[in-house]
C-alpha cells in the first residue's frame, strides 16, 4: 500500500511537471534569418569562390561537362523516384480542389423510377380491400425528377481555413518534389565524379604496376648476373601483387560506379551507358551571393516544405476553433413527381422541400478541446522543426564553404607536389641517359610521380563533392515568391 502511494505522488509529479512543459510550448516563434557574414568574409579570401548570384535551376552546367548534363536531364526525366514525389504532389492539389468545393452550393439532379408489382395477399391489396364494383392495381409505377440543392454558410471561416490547410499542403509536396529533383540531380553528380575519379585512379595504378614490371625485369636481370641477391626481386614481386588487388579494386568500383548511374537515371544494370574518361580539372571560382542568410529561406525547397507544413498546421488550429460554433446548413429539393410519364411535367406534379438546420456542440466529452490541443501541438512540432531546419541548413552551407576552402587550398598545394615530383623525373632521367643514375631509380621516381597524382585526383574528388554539396545547400537554383502568411506577417 506504502509503494502504490509513493508511485501515485511520482505519477502525480510528472504530470505536473509534463504539464507545465506543454504551456511553455504553446506559442513557438518563427526562427529569423541568420547571417553568414563570418563564413562568407572567410570564403571571398579564396580564389575558389567569387562574390556573384545564386546557381541556377541547372547548377550542374557550372562544370562544363557535356556527359554530366546528359545524365542529369536523363535522370529528371526518367528517375520513377522522382515521378513518384510528383505524383503525390499532384494527388494532394487535386484533394485540395475537392476541400474547396465545400466553399460553394451544391445541386445535383435525381431520376428515380420505382415500379411495383402488387400481390394479392400484399400490405398493399390485403390491407386496404376495395369494394367488388372496382379493380385495384395489379402495379404502380412512381417517376422522381428532381434537383436537390444544399449549402453550408460558412461564418466563421471553417470551410475557407481547411481550404488553406488542404492547400499548404499541396504546396508541400510541391516543394518537396522539388526536393526530390535537387537530392537526384545531386546523386548523379556524386555517382559521376566518383566514377570519372576511379577511372584516372585506374589508369594512374596500371602505369604503377607496369613500372612495377619494369623493375622486376630489371631486378631479375641483375641477379641472373650476380650484380643483386633475390630478396629486391621477392620485394618487388610482393609490390605487384598489392598493385594487382588494387587494380581489381577500383575496377570494381568503375562497375558499381556505372551500376548506380544507370540506376538513377531509371535504366536497368544490363542497359548500355558509354562513359569516356575525363578528367576532373575545374580552375574558374564558384559564385556566391553575399546575402545567403538573409534569403536562405526562399532558396531551399526543403525550408519551404517545413514553413508551408507550419502554415497548414496554423490553419488547422482555426478550423478546429470552429467547431465549437453552430454549424448552419440550408438544403432545398424540388422537381416533380409522377406515376405516368404523359403527366410528369404538369404543374400538379411539382413538388419540393426546404431543410434549413442549426447543429451546436454542447456537449463532447472533451472531445472538441482535446481536438484543438492536438493541433496546437502539431503546429509547434512544424515550427520547431522548420526552426531546427534552418539552422541545419545553416550549418550544411558553413560546412560546405569552409571544406571546399580547404579542399581547394589542398589541391593547390597536392599539384606543386606533383610539379616537384615531376622536375625529380626529369633530372633523374637526364642522370640515367647520362650514366649518372641507374634506371632503377628512374622507374622509382616513375612510381612517385603516380601516387602523388594519385593524391591529388583524390583530392580533386573532394572538391568537385564539395562544390556539389554547396550548390545543393543553396538550394540548387530554387527560388520562390509565394511564402507562407507565417513568415510574412499575416493572420
Amino acid at each position: 500500500m506504502e509503494a502504490f502511494s509513493k508511485n501515485k505522488f511520482f505519477a502525480i509529479g510528472l504530470l505536473a511537471v509534463c504539464g507545465a512543459c506543454h504551456k511553455e510550448t504553446q506559442d513557438p516563434a518563427i526562427s529569423q534569418p541568420i547571417s553568414l557574414h563570418q563564413p562568407l568574409d572567410k570564403a571571398f579570401t579564396s580564389y575558389q569562390f567569387c562574390k556573384g548570384d545564386w546557381p541556377s535551376r541547372q547548377w550542374w552546367g557550372f562544370f562544363q561537362d557535356s556527359q554530366l548534363n546528359f545524365l542529369v536531364e536523363k535522370g529528371l526525366r526518367e528517375n520513377p523516384s522522382l515521378k513518384m514525389a510528383q505524383a503525390k504532389w499532384i494527388s494532394t492539389l487535386e484533394y485540395a480542389k475537392v476541400v474547396k468545393s465545400k466553399l460553394y452550393p451544391q445541386l445535383n439532379g435525381n431520376y428515380e423510377e420505382d415500379w411495383t408489382y402488387f400481390g394479392k395477399n400484399g400490405f398493399v391489396l390485403g390491407f386496404y380491400p376495395l369494394p367488388p364494383t372496382l379493380t385495384p392495381p395489379q402495379s404502380a409505377n412512381i417517376i422522381d425528377l428532381s434537383l436537390n440543392f444544399s449549402y453550408e454558410f460558412d461564418f466563421w471561416g471553417k470551410n475557407k481555413q481547411r481550404y488553406q490547410a488542404a492547400l499548404g499542403i499541396a504546396m508541400m509536396e510541391l516543394a518537396e518534389s522539388i526536393q526530390a529533383e535537387l537530392i537526384l540531380s545531386t546523386m548523379i553528380a556524386y555517382a559521376y565524379f566518383e566514377y570519372q575519379t576511379h577511372q584516372t585512379l585506374l589508369c594512374l595504378k596500371k602505369q604503377i604496376y607496369n613500372n612495377y614490371q619494369s623493375i622486376s625485369s630489371l631486378l631479375q636481370k641483375r641477379s641472373s648476373t650476380g650484380i643483386d641477391n633475390a630478396f629486391p626481386e621477392i620485394n618487388i614481386e610482393k609490390k605487384l601483387f598489392e598493385a594487382s588487388q588494387q587494380i581489381i579494386e577500383v575496377e570494381k568500383s568503375v562497375e558499381i560506379d556505372l551500376v548506380v548511374l544507370k540506376n538513377l537515371v531509371g535504366n536497368g544494370p544490363d542497359s548500355f551507358l558509354e562513359l569516356e574518361p575525363v578528367p576532373l580539372f575545374l580552375e574558374k571560382p564558384l559564385p556566391v551571393p553575399e546575402n545567403v542568410g538573409l534569403n536562405l529561406l526562399g532558396r531551399r525547397p526543403d525550408l519551404i516544405a517545413m514553413i508551408w507544413q507550419a502554415e497548414s498546421a496554423s490553419k488547422e488550429i482555426k478550423v478546429a476553433k470552429t467547431e465549437f460554433y453552430p454549424n448552419i446548413t440550408i438544403g432545398a429539393s424540388g422537381g416533380v413527381e409522377s406515376l405516368h410519364f404523359n403527366t410528369l411535367f404538369s404543374s400538379n406534379s411539382l413538388t419540393g422541400s426546404l431543410m434549413p438546420a442549426i447543429s451546436l456542440p454542447l456537449f463532447t466529452g472533451g472531445r472538441l478541446e482535446g481536438n484543438l490541443q492536438q493541433k496546437i501541438a502539431l503546429f509547434n512540432e512544424a515550427v520547431y522543426n522548420y526552426n531546427n531546419g534552418l539552422l541545419e541548413a545553416v550549418k550544411e552551407v558553413s560546412t560546405a564553404i569552409f571544406e571546399l576552402k580547404a579542399f581547394y587550398d589542398q589541391t593547390q598545394v597536392q599539384k606543386k607536389v606533383v610539379e616537384n615530383r615531376l622536375n625529380k623525373q626529369n633530372l633523374t632521367q637526364e642522370r640515367v641517359e647520362k650514366g649518372l643514375d641507374t634506371e632503377l631509380n628512374f622507374y622509382y621516381t616513375l612510381i612517385e610521380t603516380f601516387e602523388e597524382k594519385i593524391r591529388k585526383a583524390k583530392l580533386e574528388n573532394f572538391r568537385y563533392a564539395a562544390l556539389v554539396r554547396l550548390m545543393k545547400s543553396l538550394g540548387g537554383g530554387f527560388e520562390t515568391h509565394e511564402l507562407p502568411e507565417l513568415v510574412r506577417g499575416g493572420e
